[in-house]
């Protein structure tokens, strides 16, 4: 999200790819992630130029890109934005940008990154609403801490893993639990298969909360899924940070 060469480009090697990926997609959400791995000691200084650019796309009211800002506790930082198509990506948003706002207003707002983080990337994940629970509670106020559960297993077990998550919502759905969570696999420019679950929570406190009212609400049924459901993964990441909504940007109506 830093210079506009590096997004164009990578848009365009996506969109290259796009047309056998879209057949597969169907009934998904498809999202472009754009992650920068800040430096502990700039995180501040980030944080200022982050705040910046959403300024800027704020005073321009500029209506071809939105994204959500999560900070994790790494000092990784995840822009998610929602796509509708790969072609999409073959138009870059910050080109348009320039040409509305004004291309050394851009310029400065990207410049503003600099020196403030080692590495950056772009890549594609792909959203499950049908796989998903309850996630309209996701964006209720004050539920900005976030929890993303990577479970990494092998292609042989796709179909397998598909009908455990399957079990869980049913599961959840039969026990009325009032916490949500969203499902995602991988994409392009991720390692994978993986499986991702997104959850939130008020605080980490609040998260480690429900888990424990989870647990007792669905007992002995939800250790045996679970152990059916270890048994497919070959890796199994944890990662906690928070959406950071004033490095967010959603356009006016």
């Amino acid at each position: 999200m830093k210079t506009t060469r590096f997004i164009l480009i990578a848009s365009i090697f996506l969109f290259k790819m796009g047309p056998s990926y879209a057949q597969q997609t169907s009934g998904t959400q498809l999202l472009l992630i754009h992650e920068d791995r800040v430096m502990a000691g700039k995180n501040s200084e980030y944080q200022k130029a982050g705040e910046g650019l959403a300024k800027l796309l704020s005073e321009s009211n500029f209506k071809d890109l939105s994204f959500t800002a999560f900070q994790l506790d790494d000092y990784t930082y995840m822009y998610v934005s929602p796509i509708q198509n790969m072609a999409q990506l073959d138009v870059s948003p910050w080109e348009k940008l320039s040409q509305q706002s004004g291309e050394d207003k851009v310029e400065s707002a990207m410049a503003a990154f600099d020196g403030t983080y080692d590495t950056h990337r772009d890549f594609i994940a792909v959203f499950h609403p049908d796989l998903s629970y309850k996630t309209e509670k996701m964006q209720e106020e004050g539920n900005n801490y976030r929890r993303w559960m990577y479970f990494y297993y092998n292609q042989i077990n796709q179909e397998n893993v598909m009908n455990m998550v399957k079990e869980w919502k049913k599961l959840y759905e039969e026990n009325d639990i009032p916490q949500g969570y969203a499902v995602y696999t991988n994409g392009f420019g991720h390692e994978g298969p993986v499986l991702v679950i997104h959850s939130w929570a008020k605080s980490a406190a609040d998260h480690a909360q429900w888990i424990e009212k989870r647990n007792e609400m669905l007992g002995d049924k939800a250790r045996e899924l679970w152990g059916r459901t270890e048994s497919l993964a070959y890796r199994i990441e944890n990662k906690t940070g928070w959406l950071i909504p004033n490095l967010s940007y959603m356009p006016q109506e």
